[in-house]
């Protein structure tokens, strides 16, 4: 359809135009707060901004929560449901408001907590109480705001969170370029004003979107409007959902392989996983794929480790239904070496330091003896190996075939060196420099550099 083709169209250039202009007046803004509170004031304003967030984040909360509930009473057609569902996201929106507020009260308790001089802890405050009220009228009014979307009013909805930025930017320049009020030496004052006056500035740009979308829409207006129990649990299950995605999103994680090592044992997972993720930490979680297929995660192992659990109590634990389930749930290069593990017959693991102390323990299989000499060797790298003797690094190096040593040596010459592996290092390098010049045919006949 044409009419849809154009406002594909021009949802993306206000998409790209609201993106490049945000970009741009952050250009400008850093460097106006710094020439008007110094860097000093700008790092309280820095610290102050990342303090809030997690508040704060009850604006993506409520902006997310209500799209799909108000969209699909909104075009079903009916309007008194569509009165129920928006009265509903309106009684939501504002538990979520009353909420924000606590937390910015939280927030101003904790002032004191936070690594800022006792000189600008009256700043701080303001910046968060100015905070405060801006997330608060924003969240209480999401529903209004929202209908943007839910209406495709997409061009309007991006003009309005440019203002937003706008102001910010607007502010700052007026403050500290035209009045020139700002003072880099005691940057409070500025900070105040510049905090109070853009927060009240974006506030006003909400309700004069609000009254647009109001006069825009009448099935908007609060007149009779009244909420059941049914539709307000309906948006809280939304909201509750964005809740909690919205908090993995703005939270940063760490994978911690002890902690998750403690979390296995307690919880049942296998020995063989456990034992894996110990000797190969980074197999626990690798990086996002950017094709749409299964990776390494913590949560990953658990679900392969009961898949395992429940086809071994079954009967079916065979090599093809273990490749199944580990291909099916981890990155391809940990499931292949997972399942050739397996696959072979071998001893439980022991410490990497017990195989490089007595190099006969280590396993016969070739895919289980290449996965431990990767793993010392992952160990080296990271200056991680546990105390061995130089006689027993020299001799394990010794005893290991001809590549093998080069697998384990490649990079770590440095590294080997420093757990005092130069004799048997130099005595590898004397070997590779006879065969190196020698001919095929006299590697033939003396037959000892064929490797």
């Amino acid at each position: 359809m044409p009419s849809e083709t154009k406002r594909g169209a021009v949802r993306i250039v206000a998409n790209y135009a609201r993106l490049g202009t945000t970009v741009l007046l952050g250009l400008i803004l850093v460097p106006v707060l710094i020439h008007g509170i110094g860097s000093d004031g700008y790092g309280l304003y820095a610290l102050v901004g990342a303090s809030v967030g997690f508040a704060q984040m009850f604006k993506d909360i409520s902006r997310a929560s209500m799209n799909r509930e108000l969209g699909s009473s909104f075009h079903s057609g009916d309007p008194a449901a569509f009165r129920r569902t928006y009265a509903a996201a309106c009684v939501v929106a504002l538990g979520l408001a009353t909420l924000s507020l606590l937390a910015f009260a939280a927030l101003l308790l904790v002032v004191p907590l936070l690594e800022i001089p006792v000189g600008l802890h009256g700043a701080a405050r303001w910046a968060i109480t100015a905070a405060g009220a801006t997330t608060f009228v924003t969240v209480a009014l999401s529903p209004q705001s929202n209908m943007y979307m839910v209406t495709e009013r997409f061009a309007s909805y991006n003009v309005r969170q440019t203002l937003e930025r706008v102001v910010y930017t607007g502010v700052a320049i007026v403050l500290f370029l035209v009045l020139d009020v700002g003072d880099p030496a005691s940057p409070g004052r500025g900070l105040v004003l510049f905090s109070v006056c853009s927060n009240l500035g974006s506030t006003l740009v909400t309700l004069a979107a609000v009254a647009s979308i109001l006069r825009l829409e009448p099935l908007l207006r609060p007149l009779g409007l009244r909420a059941d129990r049914e539709s307000i649990r309906r948006v809280l299950g939304t909201s509750g959902w964005n809740a909690l995605t919205t908090t993995a999103m703005n939270l940063h994680l760490r994978v911690d392989v002890d902690e998750w090592q403690a979390w296995a044992a307690r919880n049942g997972v296998r020995a063989d996983v456990r034992s894996f993720v110990h000797y190969l930490p980074d197999a626990l979680a690798r990086p996002v794929p950017q094709d749409p297929v299964p990776f390494s995660t913590p949560r990953a192992w658990a679900a392969l480790s009961r898949a395992l659990d429940l086809a071994q109590a079954a009967g079916v634990l065979t090599r093809e239904t273990r490749r199944a389930l580990a291909f099916g749930r981890l990155s391809p290069e940990d499931a292949a070496v997972f399942c050739a593990l397996a696959e072979e017959t071998i001893q439980p693991m022991r410490p990497l330091e017990d195989y490089v102390a007595a190099p006969e323990l280590l396993p016969k299989g070739e895919a289980a003896r290449w996965f431990i000499l990767d793993c010392i060797r992952r160990r080296v790298r990271d200056d991680r190996l546990g105390k061995v003797s130089r006689r027993a690094v020299n001799r394990f190096l010794r005893s290991l075939p001809r590549e093998h040593q080069l697998n384990v040596l490649a990079d770590l010459v440095e590294r080997w060196g420093a757990l005092g592996a130069d004799a048997s290092m130099l005595a590898i390098l004397r070997s590779v420099a006879r065969c190196a010049p020698t001919a095929t045919s006299s590697a033939a006949s003396s037959g000892g550099c064929a490797w």
